[in-house]
């Protein structure tokens, strides 16, 4: 549990980190529009992919996890996308199911007693 608290610690750190960095870079809008985009990017990116890459917790240090899950959150959250479209699934829900699945997959993923 302890490990748990000290992954989301640093993920808020990084989420926080993200925010001040998008709002340096987006200065003529609003801090609401920035939070909002920056725990849209977490959502859809950055979590689904992290909790992938826990499965290699062991061998990858934090920000190799965060950076490399980020980029496979991207992947993932397109190709997922692409099938449930194919499947007649709404674009509207594909927000909210596609990056869920992908973390509840993740996180039996890291339960190297499943694989």
């Amino acid at each position: 549990m302890d490990k748990i608290k000290e992954e989301a610690k640093r993920i808020g750190i990084s989420a926080l980190m993200v925010l001040i960095m998008f709002k340096a870079v987006f200065y003529s809008e609003s801090l609401i529009s920035i939070v909002k985009i920056t725990m849209l990017f977490y959502w859809l990116f950055a979590l689904p992919g992290f909790m992938i890459m826990c499965y290699w917790k062991e061998k990858i240090d934090f920000i190799e996890r965060l950076v490399i899950g980020t980029l496979l959150g991207a992947g993932i959250f397109g190709m997922t996308s692409y099938y449930f479209g194919l499947l007649g699934v709404h674009v509207k829900y594909m927000i909210i199911i596609a990056p869920a699945l992908t973390i509840i997959a993740g996180s039996f993923l890291s339960r190297k007693e499943f694989i």
